[in-house]
């Protein structure tokens, strides 16, 4: 009986364990996409506005991307945010210690990628970098058919 019973015991903890740390990361690239959504609609609002929502991080970062945004809020007719959020850190420059890269740009507008870092428990994410994505870092993963 025991011979059944710890491996299935052993399992079951792994999947449960496994099943924690996916909500977990789901729920932090929601708050990445959230975030940056809200961003990108202050910026449309006014473009000369960016809130201190990221005073965690490296202010020329925040400069770049701030200007990088207002640019791109003046271009654009449709102020219509586009974000998507991968998990992972990739694309150009990447060093792997980001926790999310995403793309935060309006609709027909230039491509704008972030590097952020969002840790559970902080409310303040924080962002590592800012760059012109290449537009397959940010497709749609090809689905399998069943």
């Amino acid at each position: 009986m025991r011979l059944f019973v710890m491996p299935l015991v052993i399992v079951g903890a792994g999947l449960w364990i496994s099943s924690v740390q996916s909500r977990s990361a789901e729920g932090e690239t929601d708050r990445v996409r959230l975030f940056l959504t809200q961003v990108l609609e202050e910026t449309a609002r006014d473009p000369d506005q960016l809130s201190n929502a990221l005073s965690a991080s490296d202010p020329l970062l925040v400069d770049e991307f701030r200007a990088r945004l207002q640019r791109v809020a003046r271009e654009s007719t449709h102020k219509v945010p586009r974000v998507v959020v991968r998990v992972g850190d990739f694309g150009a420059g990447a060093l792997g210690s980001a926790s999310h890269t995403a793309l935060a740009c309006y609709e027909g507008g230039s491509e704008i990628a972030v590097r952020v870092i969002a840790t559970p428990g902080d409310a303040q994410l924080r962002l590592v970098g800012v760059f012109t994505p290449e537009l397959r870092d940010f497709a749609p993963s090809p689905e399998v058919a069943p």
